[in-house]
């Protein structure tokens, strides 16, 4: 656990996470000597790559470079996780290997926690490398925001995290893609300061993220079989994002029960059940539950072919 008494006052860790990326990650871990602030803390986890990492990791003569070595590939998650395990600054950030953040990022962002007492994360925008344009949607002008506008918002944004907040607290790496279950719990805990600047570049084509549309019947199934067992995540996704949480729910039902799992469909139907105004949602999961796998299977098949209708309009 990451207390108070053990973290350095001042000092900002920036984890960057790689796996295969030797012809990246050097300009990632150089971005980051490149800062502006002085007190920064760079910490390496190599994933087990098994090209060139390593010899260039070695390459690189800077007391300010700490790397971390799993012995084979766990999966970006489990880096993560690690990167956390030894996290010695008062704040941290992570800054995936293919990408860079811009000289004055870390100067930029600490200035802002130290010019507003009491604020425990401080959130940014990120740029297109290509295009030049932000990645996330727009939070707000800048100022104070609660966890919900976060929570709410679409693409990518970055920013610095006062390490006490995460305590022992890791990503569950059963659930690859949903690094929101752990940030849920580090920003209730946070009082967040948004500013409306780029900071992190952002390059595409790194290509190791599975994305949801990509995922089988059987990781989508396992996915919401974890989910439901995250009671935290889904009270705040359920106040977060009232709108969305009812066919999340359902989804879960479907993909459980189809993949003959009926402790989680049971668990999934029972949210379904609490639900203030259920509406067609609860109609349409008793007509699943009558119908068995089998129907959950045919439902499923019904979803994708009207999304990829929807998506060959477009």
């Amino acid at each position: 656990m990451n207390t108070r008494a053990e973290l350095e006052p001042g000092l900002v860790t920036v984890v960057v996470t790689t796996y295969n990326r030797a012809g990246m990650v050097p300009r990632a871990i150089r971005s980051v000597l490149a800062q502006t602030y002085a007190r920064i803390d760079c910490l390496v986890v190599d994933d087990g790559s098994t090209d060139d990492t390593s010899r260039v990791l070695k390459e690189i003569a800077d007391p300010r470079v700490r790397v971390v070595r799993h012995e084979k590939n766990r999966g970006a998650t489990s880096a993560k996780n690690t990167g956390l395990d030894h996290l010695r600054g008062e704040w941290f950030t992570f800054v995936d290997s293919d990408d860079e953040i811009v000289p004055e990022a870390i100067e930029t962002l600490v200035g802002v926690a130290l010019a507003n007492p009491g604020i425990t994360q401080v959130e940014c925008n990120c740029v297109d490398a290509g295009s030049g344009r932000f990645t996330g949607s727009e939070v707000s002008p800048g100022g104070p925001i609660e966890a919900a506008a976060i929570a709410n918002t679409h693409g990518d944004h970055w920013g610095i995290i006062g390490s006490s907040l995460v305590g022992s607290d890791r990503f569950n790496e059963r659930l690859p893609g949903y690094e929101e279950v752990l940030w849920f719990k580090v920003r209730e805990r946070a009082r967040i300061y948004y500013l409306d600047r780029g900071l992190k570049i952002v390059h595409r084509g790194g290509g190791d993220r599975l994305s949801q549309s990509e995922w089988t019947r059987a990781q989508a199934a396992a996915v919401y079989r974890e989910l439901v067992n995250e009671p935290h995540w889904l009270r705040l996704h359920a106040a977060y994002r009232p709108a969305d949480y009812p066919g999340f729910c359902l989804q879960g039902l479907l993909h459980t029960l189809a993949a003959g799992d009926r402790e989680s469909a049971r668990a999934y139907d029972a949210l379904i059940g609490r639900l203030d105004s259920p509406g067609k949602v609860r109609i349409a999961a008793s007509a699943v539950k009558l119908s068995g796998p089998a129907g959950a299977r045919a439902a499923l098949g019904a979803l994708r072919l009207l999304k990829s209708l929807k998506r060959s309009r477009h």
